[in-house]
Order: C-alpha cells, then sequence, then structure tokens
C-alpha cells in the first residue's frame, strides 16, 4: 500500500510541472555589450562611451537607472546625478540593438581613485545589473610639475657635486690660506706675492671651470706657505742678510757704475732672485743662501778688480815715467777697467781678466822698480817706448720686446655666448625627456594617480631626483673608466 502511494505522488509532481511550464510565458534574453562599463581618465576629461542592448523577442520598454559610484574606501562618491545617462527609457527592437550613452565629467569626483557603482537596467518583471568603475586620476599639470621639479632638485645636486662643491672647496680653501697670511705679521712681501700669485691662478681657473687646475694651484699655494712656515726663521734671516747686502753693496753705487754691463747683469740677478722668490721657486733656505753667496761674490770681485786697478793707478801717477811710458801705462789701466766694466760677472772670462790685471801689476812693479834704479844712478833714458791701447767700447743690448695684450674678440664673445646657451639647453631637454620618461612610468601607468596624494607625488619627485643622479653617477663612472659619454 505504502508503495503505491509513494509512486502515485511522484507521477502527480511531474504531470503539475508540466503543466506549469505550459502555462507560463516565455521571457527573451536581453544581452547588454560590453558586460561591464570601465572609464578612466583624469580630472579634466568628459567621457562619453555606450551600452549596447540587443533581444531576439524586443522589449517595449527598457528603463535604466544608476547609482553613486563610491570609492573603495568610502571616503569619496560620485553622485548618481551627475552620470548621465541617455535616453533613460528605450524600446529594444528584436531586429536592431538599441544604445544607451553614458556621460561621466570626471571633475565631479571629489577626489581622485577608484570608483565602483552599478547601471540597473529594468523591463517587464526583470532587471539586468552592469557594473561600472570610473578611475580618475589627477590632472597632468601637477604631476608635470612635481616630476620636473624632481628632475631639477637632481640636476642640481648633479650639478653641485659635478661643480658646486669643488667649486665651493676651494674657495674655502683660498679664504683660509687668505686668513692664515693676514695673521703672519713676518711674512715676507714676496712670499706673499708668490703665493697670491698662485691664488690669481685660482680664480681664473674657476672662471673657466677647470676645477683640476684649480685644485692644482691651491694646492701650490699651500706648498708655498707651507714651506714659509716650516723654515720661517731661515727665510726671515737669508732674506733680512741679502736685504743689506744690496742696500750696502749695490743701491750705493754712482749711477755710472750701475750702468756698465757689468754691474747691469748684477742688477738682472738681483731681480733674478726676487723673482724665483715671487714665483716660489725655491724649496729651501739653503738655495736662497747659495743666491745671495754669488751675488756677494760678484760684488766683492768687482770692488776687488775696481780696487787694484785704483791701486795701480795711483802707483802710476806717483811715478815719474817718460811721457810714452806715461802714456802706455794709462791706456793699459783704462782698458783693463773697460774690460771689468764689460766684463759678464760668470764664467771665465773674469778669470782671464784678473789673470791679465796680475800680469799687468806685475809689470807696472818691474817698471817703476827699473824706473827707481835707473833714477838712483842717473844713467840710460826715463821711459821705455810702449803700445797704446783705446778704450773697448760694447754695443749696447736693446730690450726685448714687449707683451701686446689683445682684446678679446667679437668672435669670441659669440662662442662664449653660444657655448652658454648650448649648455642651457642641454640641461633643458635632459630635464624635459627625463621628466616625460617618469611621467610615462609614474603617472600614464597609474589610472587612479592622485588617490593617495602623499605617495604618489612623492613618488614623482623621488623618481625625478634619483634619476638625474642616477645618470650623473654612470656618466662619472664611466669617466672614470675611461668610456666617453656625452653628459
Amino acid at each position: 500500500m505504502k508503495k503505491f502511494t509513494w509512486r502515485r505522488l511522484q507521477q502527480g509532481v511531474i504531470l503539475g510541472l508540466a503543466a506549469a511550464s505550459l502555462g507560463s510565458p516565455a521571457f527573451a534574453e536581453l544581452v547588454v555589450s560590453p558586460e561591464s562599463v570601465i572609464i578612466a581618465g583624469d580630472r579634466t576629461r568628459q567621457i562619453t562611451t555606450t551600452l549596447l542592448f540587443s533581444d531576439d523577442e524586443g522589449i517595449p520598454a527598457l528603463k535604466a537607472a544608476v547609482s553613486d559610484l563610491r570609492r573603495v574606501d568610502g571616503a569619496a562618491f560620485i553622485p548618481a546625478d551627475k552620470i548621465g545617462l541617455n535616453p533613460i527609457e528605450i524600446a529594444v527592437p528584436d531586429n536592431a540593438p538599441a544604445q544607451v550613452t553614458i556621460t561621466v565629467n570626471l571633475s565631479d569626483a571629489s577626489s581622485n581613485g577608484d570608483f565602483a557603482g552599478s547601471l540597473y537596467f529594468y523591463h517587464d518583471d526583470a532587471r539586468q545589473v552592469v557594473s561600472i568603475t570610473v578611475r580618475v586620476k589627477a590632472a597632468p599639470g601637477w604631476p608635470w610639475g612635481v616630476m620636473i621639479v624632481g628632475v631639477l632638485l637632481g640636476t642640481g645636486l648633479s650639478i653641485y657635486r659635478s661643480e658646486g662643491r669643488l667649486r665651493d672647496e676651494i674657495i674655502v680653501q683660498v679664504s683660509r690660506l687668505h686668513n692664515q697670511m693676514r695673521g703672519d705679521e713676518t711674512l715676507d712681501k714676496d712670499f706673499k706675492t708668490s703665493i697670491e700669485s698662485e691664488l690669481i691662478d685660482v680664480s681664473s681657473a674657476l672662471e673657466d671651470k677647470d676645477w683640476e687646475a684649480g685644485k692644482a694651484e691651491v694646492l701650490e699655494a699651500r706648498n708655498l706657505w707651507t714651506r714659509w712656515k716650516k723654515y720661517r726663521e731661515d727665510w726671515v734671516t737669508q732674506l733680512r742678510d741679502g736685504e743689506q747686502l744690496i742696500a750696502q753693496r749695490f743701491d750705493r753705487l754712482a749711477a755710472t757704475v750701475k750702468s756698465n754691463a757689468y754691474m747691469r747683469e748684477v742688477s738682472d740677478y738681483i731681480d733674478l732672485i726676487y723673482r724665483k722668490l715671487r714665483t716660489g721657486q725655491y724649496e729651501f733656505p739653503q738655495a736662497l743662501k747659495d743666491d745671495f753667496a754669488k751675488l756677494r761674490e760678484q760684488l766683492f770681485q768687482y770692488e776687488k778688480g775696481n780696487a787694484i786697478i785704483k791701486h795701480l793707478k795711483d802707483m802710476r801717477s806717483q811715478a815719474r815715467f817718460s811721457k810714452e811710458r806715461e802714456t802706455y801705462w794709462i791706456n793699459e789701466l783704462r782698458f783693463l777697467e773697460a774690460r771689468l766694466q764689460n766684463l759678464s760677472p760668470n764664467g771665465s772670462n773674469f778669470q782671464t781678466w784678473e789673470a791679465d790685471l796680475e800680469n799687468a801689476r806685475q809689470a807696472l812693479e818691474i817698471d817703476i822698480t827699473n824706473l827707481m834704479a835707473a833714477e838712483a844712478d842717473q844713467t840710460g833714458t826715463r821711459g821705455i817706448a810702449g803700445r797704446s791701447f783705446s778704450t773697448l767700447v760694447l754695443p749696447a743690448t736693446s730690450p726685448g720686446p714687449g707683451i701686446t695684450i689683445v682684446a678679446e674678440s667679437e668672435q669670441i664673445s659669440k662662442a662664449h655666448r653660444n657655448l652658454r646657451w648650448a649648455n642651457k639647453a642641454g640641461q633643458a631637454v635632459s630635464v624635459i625627456f627625463l621628466a616625460w620618461l617618469g611621467m610615462i612610468e609614474l603617472y600614464a601607468g597609474n589610472a587612479t594617480f592622485g588617490a593617495e596624494p602623499m605617495q604618489d607625488y612623492f613618488a614623482l619627485l623621488a623618481w625625478g631626483f634619483g634619476a638625474e643622479l642616477t645618470r650623473e653617477s654612470v656618466v662619472r663612472a664611466a669617466q672614470d673608466l675611461g668610456v666617453s659619454l656625452t653628459k
């Protein structure tokens, strides 16, 4: 009995379902394309897209509605009334698709980010839901500005690292050296001139942006200063001795004596000593002492020779020579005196002259001895015939050619301007290209740029800053390895 009842129940359910299916109307399937809507752009844009509807049976009335679009974190939204649907109600024919346009003004979003919501389409007793996503990012103005600022900061730092830092280091060293020089009251003026000459070369190197030359000149100036400090007492002693020597043995000479060839060469040697001082050629006080000793020897040998000639002249004037012998010795001593005045203090010429002077002295003494013997015996002639010598006259030397200072031509000025503008243009192009690359990487590829302002903008700034420093570091490393790259 139970088995029969269960079978009858199954048959009744099947018949009921069949009857229900035959009695229910058939609904056609509504096809929406695309199945979801995604809109992306920056805040300056208004974007319109289209939804297509198709149905094999046709729909006489399809109504559209949209919800608010909310950001994932719920902190911002786009109101539904800011989203345009046109038309709100349409009929979908069975033989062609119908369309609804969706218009979103991205500036209506309260902030940047990823906004999501739904589109609702109602027909008969059914509802079709289409998801809509709107991705809003910041307008390109501020990102471009931040990126360029980052690149400029990196460029500025790289320029400072390659130029400014070296320049400032050199300037600091020059300033420190000036302060040390001002604090030393015993600093010799020629040593000071020598150091300041190097510092002038430093200034020229800085103007030419030749940092290596500037560093080398500063190092040379510091070496001169260190040389002075290390042997200060010896330098002062030798310089004082040299000044006294020149004041007592040279400056007091008559102008006519200073003008002769011998003394002109001595004067040139004095100038050489002080020129070597001014140009920092003395590494140790001993070298300066040796040069002053040589100067002393030059002055001494002239004084000695001049004194001997004066003595011989006195001897001649006291002797009662015959007229012929008197004329001979006058000319002989004048000739020796002229030779002395035209000698070079250096070399073997002076030794030759000194030997000739000694021979003349001995000959004069012999003549005087013979004369005295003759006078004592009152026999023979009073004089001995001799030769007549004329005074030696050397041609005067002319000064060397002067230095012509050529004014900077317009062509050179134009080249300087062109070079300056080319450098600025190159830097500007480098900044633009780096900023463009950064915008492509960080802005163009991020549909919701600006949703996290601190993070997004700082990333732009850091990218621009780091990109230039990386480029500069790569160029410097390549140059250190000897690889030629355009910087």
